[in-house]
């Protein structure tokens, strides 16, 4: 960890509170707004889509960080004191605009408390809101694969002095399998919640479900979302295309990755294949 000193730390809190509330005005009766969804399928995009809205994002508080020590975010280590900071830091945000009365966009990253955190802002007088952007295991995993290959370039250019250190959250510590894992818990979340809210079918920038003038129960919509996905053809050809990217730029890790979806996938395909003649055949 690079030891920061304190006015160093504090300096960082208050660029990051200053950046996240710049141009906000206080409303009478402020929104928040937590959004769901898969890494690196929009979320930071979306919310700071949203007008007059406080986005509060570890993504955002961490790729800053890295920005600033200039260090390689590939394969630098984040030390528990450094995760702690990472933490102070997103709260310090959350609750700077909190005090302001500010509209909010939550980044939860679908924690066991999110429900939780829903209802404490209610009782601070917050109207809830839920934005998700959905997609199915197979497109998360490719996402994130394509994201670590575009982060990968655009650090060897900074690295070569042809281009500046790379904006965002580094999503090299991000598992193909932990996108897909994510993907689901969000469909899963969203089938469970009582609370309102609209659905964004990646990579779409306008809602395609809300519960408040659905003619259709969201389960009915979740199967027909499923049963509208790509053929396994074009999964197949996109993850031939992001291999082959890979193992031009040498990254081995994202190769086996990518290898390991290619050959899950004709698992499920050979799977709903002999299910399909099962079915026939009765």
């Amino acid at each position: 960890m690079v030891n920061l000193s304190i006015s160093s730390q504090e300096a960082f809190i208050k660029a990051c509170k200053a950046k996240a509330l710049l141009g906000k005005t206080a409303v009478e009766s402020p929104k928040f707004v937590t959004l769901l969804g898969a890494k690196g399928v929009g979320k930071t995009t979306l919310g700071r889509s949203l007008e007059n809205t406080v986005l509060v994002s570890a993504d955002g508080v961490i790729g800053d960080y890295l920005r600033m020590l200039g260090v390689d975010a590939r394969t630098y280590e984040y030390t528990p004191q450094e995760s702690e900071f990472f933490s102070f830091t997103i709260n310090a945000v959350f609750v700077a605009a909190i005090q302001k009365k500010f509209n909010i966009a939550y980044d939860t990253g679908l924690t066991d408390n999110t429900e939780e955190l829903i209802r404490r802002m209610k009782l601070r007088g917050y109207q809830s809101e839920i934005k998700a952007i959905l997609a199915d295991d197979v497109v998360a995993q490719m996402n994130v694969a394509k994201r670590k290959l575009d982060f990968d370039e655009s650090f060897e250019a900074y690295l070569k002095g042809k281009a500046p250190y790379p904006q965002g959250m580094n999503p090299t510590k991000v598992s193909l399998n932990l996108a897909a894992k994510s993907a689901t818990d969000v469909a899963q979340f969203l089938l469970e919640t009582p609370e309102h809210f609209e659905v964004y079918e990646y990579p779409v920038s306008q809602p395609t479900y809300d519960t408040r003038t659905a003619q259709q129960p969201f389960s009915e919509y979740l199967e027909k979302f499923c049963n509208n996905l790509p053929q396994t053809k074009v999964y197949k050809k996109g993850i031939v295309a992001l291999y082959q990217r890979a193992e031009k730029q040498n990254n081995k890790l994202i190769s086996k990755e990518l290898a390991d979806l290619y050959k899950s996938l004709y698992k499920k395909q050979i799977a709903f294949i002999n299910k399909q003649r099962s079915q026939n055949g009765r």
